[in-house]
């Protein structure tokens, strides 16, 4: 190993922990983007379905995002609405849409949280790695998706810690 590799090792685990160290296990966090802003928060619909969606945001449980280290650089997305029998997901096949899919060890259910600085982050998860994002269309629905990683608002998302977790 070469004295570059130990400097990038070192810097990841620094990196890694620095993440860590921002999110507080005890707390649900809101999820919203510089690009829809604090009025649309990441929220699950009621139903068969539970699938993610961009709501006004409000006291809805679905909103209520625990993030729970997996202790591996990633982190495992839930909601107070759903429990944790549900984790967020990416479905394979051309479009790769975030579903709520039942809580497993499945490669889209561990979210990589990139600190992008100014408070935002991004997120990737191991199934698509860091060459999709999670974001937000333009348009009446802004609907979540995993769009091709690059400088957009709808990747930049802001974690607001709400309330603890009882």
């Amino acid at each position: 190993m070469n004295i570059k590799s130990i400097i990038l090792s070192f810097l990841l685990v620094m990196m890694i922990q620095l993440v860590s160290a921002q999110i507080d296990q005890n707390y649900y966090y809101r999820l919203t983007n510089t690009f829809l802003g604090e009025g649309r928060s990441l929220d699950t619909y009621s139903g068969k379905t539970n699938e993610p969606f961009m709501g006004k945001t409000g006291n809805y449980s679905g909103q209520y995002w625990k993030i729970t280290d997996q202790g591996n650089g990633t982190y495992r997305l839930t909601n107070s609405f759903l429990g944790e029998g549900r984790s967020l997901d990416t479905y394979s096949g051309k479009t790769n849409e975030p579903f709520m899919g039942k809580t497993g060890n499945y490669s889209g259910q561990f979210w990589k949280l990139t600190d992008l600085g100014n408070g935002t982050y991004r997120l990737t998860n191991s199934f698509l790695g860091e060459g999709r994002s999670l974001d937000t269309y333009s348009g009446k629905t802004n609907e979540p998706f995993m769009g091709k990683t690059g400088n957009y608002s709808g990747q930049f998302w802001i974690l607001t810690k709400i309330k603890p977790i009882q």
